[in-house]
């Protein structure tokens, strides 16, 4: 097995870095929501409407106004985190729950699998495991493409000097086959 040659190494630690950054970032956001979902109180809210919100690329969506009251009794809104392209009529009136920062009622979240809470740990995997794997991949191919060459090469793993010496052992050889054929000249 011949070892691995740096064009074969570089780009898989390059996409292996990637990974570990995408992972960190992962944690990272997972480890600040949850310190952010500690601190936070939950309140009862109910969806009451539905207000038209123009995106940055111009699409027009509606996003759900969810009003709770605080611990304080004061009234607060936000809006949901899912925001369709008609208004859904259907969920005016259910109840939803809510957390907020009991020092600003403005600052809400949605918890699970709809809501932020684990979304950036979930896209940090999601990268260390797709960059990993191409760098894996870009690995291989590198290592097999140097194989190759070195089969084409027909140098089998063996440096110059070792392939050398063993032209001048075969030519040897030859030449002491070709002097015991000789007949006799005596």
């Amino acid at each position: 097995m011949t070892t691995p040659s740096k064009s074969a190494i570089i780009p898989a630690v390059f996409f292996g870095v990637i990974g570990l950054v995408c992972l960190a970032l992962g944690v990272n956001d997972y480890v600040h929501e949850e310190a952010w979902f500690a601190q936070a109180v939950q309140a009862d809210g109910t969806v009451t409407t539905y207000d038209l919100h123009v995106r940055n690329d111009g699409k027009s969506e509606y996003c759900p106004r969810i009003e709770f009251t605080t611990q304080a009794g004061e009234p607060a809104a936000t809006y949901g985190d899912i925001c369709p392209s008609k208004p859904d009529k259907s969920q005016i009136g259910q109840p939803v729950t809510v957390y907020y920062d009991p020092n600003d009622p403005s600052d809400t979240r949605s918890k699970g699998w709809l809501g932020v809470e684990g979304t950036g740990l979930i896209f940090g995997l999601i990268g260390f495991v797709f960059f990993l794997v191409i760098g894996l991949i870009m690995f291989l191919v590198n290592r097999r493409a140097a194989a190759m060459r070195t089969r084409r090469s027909g140098a089998g793993g063996l440096n110059a000097t070792l392939l050398e010496d063993a032209e001048r052992y075969r030519a040897n050889q030859r030449a002491a086959e070709r002097e015991r054929k000789k007949p006799d000249s005596k």
